[in-house]
């Protein structure tokens, strides 16, 4: 009869050990697919701030400054050529 109750005991530990490995093993995987998509969204902020700023350094080439045409330049240059 001591033997029986022995065999449940382990049998119950066994059990328990099983379900805390499972368990383990379940939030490592979920801890590993956490940080794969914040690596993602890491990537993908970090693109968007390139494009961000490539689009920012055109508009800004694109506005520029702007000279004021005068007929007297026009005028002086083109006696300076002849």
């Amino acid at each position: 009869m001591i033997g029986m109750w022995r065999r449940r005991r382990r049998k119950k530990k066994k059990k328990e050990k099983e379900k805390k490995k499972k368990r383990r093993k379940e939030e490592e995987e979920e801890e590993e697919e956490g940080e794969e998509e914040e690596k993602k969204k890491k990537k993908k902020r970090k693109k968007e701030k390139k494009k961000k700023k490539k689009k920012r350094k055109k508009e800004k080439k694109k506005r520029g400054r702007k000279r004021k045409k005068c007929w007297k330049v026009f005028y002086l240059r083109s006696e300076a050529n002849v």
